[in-house]
Order: structure tokens, then C-alpha cells, then sequence
């Protein structure tokens, strides 16, 4: 199994004043999938740099005598 995560920056952090509660939320029924809080704005994440994926190439098995 091979498992690619990104690593994402943001330029600016959204203020206090710049989040809201999530309508989604439940709070008698708490999902770790669902935030509580949401930005009022997109975050916009950028990559800190490029993925690169990279196989070894497999050998060719010696001659069996």
C-alpha cells in the first residue's frame, strides 16, 4: 500500500470574526469527520512543494543453474 499526503500551507489565517458555526454539526451527536467551526471564506491551501513519485525498477532474477 502506498500512502501520498500533501503538505499544504496557507498564506493567511482566517481572523476569529472570520469563522462560523457549522450547520452540519451536531452537537448531541459529535462526528470527528465534521467540524465544528467553518471559515466564512475558502482557505486556499497552496502545496509547500511538488510530489514526486518515484518505483524502484525490479531486477531481473539470476539465472537459476
Amino acid at each position: 500500500m502506498l500512502t501520498i499526503r500533501e503538505i499544504r500551507r496557507l498564506e493567511s489565517v482566517p481572523k476569529r470574526r472570520d469563522w462560523i458555526a457549522n450547520k452540519k454539526h451536531d452537537k448531541n451527536r459529535p462526528d470527528p469527520e465534521i467540524p465544528v467551526f467553518v471559515p466564512t471564506h475558502d482557505l486556499k491551501p497552496h502545496l509547500v512543494e511538488k510530489i514526486s513519485i518515484s518505483f524502484a525498477r525490479k531486477r531481473a532474477d539470476a539465472a537459476v543453474l
